[in-house]
């Protein structure tokens, strides 16, 4: 699953690891990215289809709050991978 991700995604083509993330309260599927770099970690998270138009409003209150310097996730990319969102 891992290679299958870092082909379809070319942010994280050139990743060092990806580990699985089995917790938190939402059903997405999640990965720590490591990537190159002292401290570089990204987050992926993976949703059923169904979920996409919350999801793509997640995505822009999540943009929305940086501009006020809200402490939060900062959104990077947004697509779709495969059969899986995101």
């Amino acid at each position: 699953m891992i290679d299958i991700l870092k082909k379809q995604i070319p942010l994280i083509h050139h990743c060092k690891d990806m580990t699985k993330i089995n917790k938190g309260f939402s059903s997405d599927e999640k990965y720590l990215i490591h990537m190159p770099g002292d401290n570089n970690n990204l987050l992926l998270r993976m949703f059923n289809i169904e979920e996409l138009e919350s999801k793509k409003m997640e995505y822009s209150i999540l943009e929305k709050m940086q501009a006020f310097k809200i402490n939060c996730s900062v959104p990077i990319s947004f697509g779709e991978a495969g059969k899986k969102d995101i």
